[in-house]
């Protein structure tokens, strides 16, 4: 059984974007520090990535 966890770690500014939290992802107890993201507000200019969750860092969505 697998065991998921997200933990959320900071949260940074980008100019067009707006507010970005970061997230850790642990699995099976190992951590990937600020693998996931999202913009829970964006501005105007990127409205479209509202509800969206971005990853990185070898992390594969199944």
């Amino acid at each position: 059984m697998h065991r998921h966890t997200l933990c959320r770690t900071f949260s940074a500014c980008h100019p067009w974007k707006g507010t970005a939290s970061y997230y850790s992802l642990v699995v099976d107890g190992k951590e990937n520090s600020d693998a996931a993201w999202y913009y829970p507000d964006p501005k105007d200019a990127a409205a479209q990535i509202k509800g969206r969750v971005a990853f990185w860092k070898g992390v594969e969505v199944r």
